[in-house]
């Protein structure tokens, strides 16, 4: 298997064949993330911004794939320490020490390793999947959303951020050099983005827009929002009831 390393100033080795979230990848993650994902980070203060009202009540708050724990510390930071649990999962084990590192100030937050795809989720406020989902098998995304729908109080939030993937092939590909475009802009070679999009065949696989929206609904989401939408990547707001506040 070649390998290619990345001259974007991350130090990511990508290969070329199956990603893999290696013992390579936490060092790196959140650099290399936030140059290959529009608004990224931005991204990271809307999500704050749109449960902010809900972490200050009593209750728990999951973050699906929670990496090394950035937007775990940014939730955490907003909320009422004595009333809101958050419980940051990931299955690299890599990710989950340096999560916890970061979030070693917060009491309220724990960390477990565990596989979203068959994890039991408790009753929660708030279940944030932020560029997670799209990397379980698409045979398993529904009972995924049907079990978090199934943990969320009357009036939780279920935010949902997805790259996506056009119905149209015309259009996919558009959007999708759009995407490689903004890509070199921010410092990677077209042998990079060439090399990961080969490494990501079959690991990432994104649904449409529609496929999305059909699969929030029929979990029980009668109330869904597109929130963020850049290029092939878009942000869901969903809930069972009307969102205020």
């Amino acid at each position: 298997m070649s390998r290619t390393k990345s001259s974007a100033g991350d130090g990511l080795v990508v290969a070329r064949g199956a990603w893999q979230f290696d013992d390579a990848v936490p060092g790196v993650f959140d650099t290399h993330i936030s140059k290959s994902i529009p608004g990224y980070r931005e991204g990271h203060d809307l999500v704050v911004k749109l449960v902010r009202s809900r972490m200050q009540n009593s209750g728990r708050c999951y973050e699906l794939g929670c990496s090394t724990g950035t937007l775990t510390a940014k939730m955490a930071a907003c909320s009422d320490p004595d009333r809101m649990a958050i419980v940051g999962i990931d299955q690299v084990a890599g990710m989950i020490a340096r999560a916890r590192i970061r979030c070693n100030a917060f009491a309220n937050v724990s960390f477990e390793l565990a596989d979203i795809v068959s994890h039991d989720f408790l009753p929660s406020s708030v279940i944030v999947s932020y560029y997670t989902l799209h990397f379980t098998p698409v045979s398993t995304r529904a009972d995924i959303v049907r079990r978090i729908f199934r943990a969320l109080q009357p009036d939780g939030l279920f935010l949902l951020f997805e790259k996506i993937r056009f119905a149209d092939p015309r259009l996919d590909r558009e959007m999708t050099e759009k995407y490689h475009r903004f890509k070199k802009s921010r410092g990677f070679s077209d042998e990079e983005i060439r090399c990961k999009e080969q490494a990501l065949e079959g690991v990432l696989a994104p649904r449409t827009e529609s496929e999305n929206l059909a699969m929030l609904g029929e979990a029980g989401f009668d109330h869904v929002s597109i929130v963020f939408s850049e290029l092939c990547w878009q942000g869901y707001l969903a809930s069972s009831q009307p969102v205020s506040g």
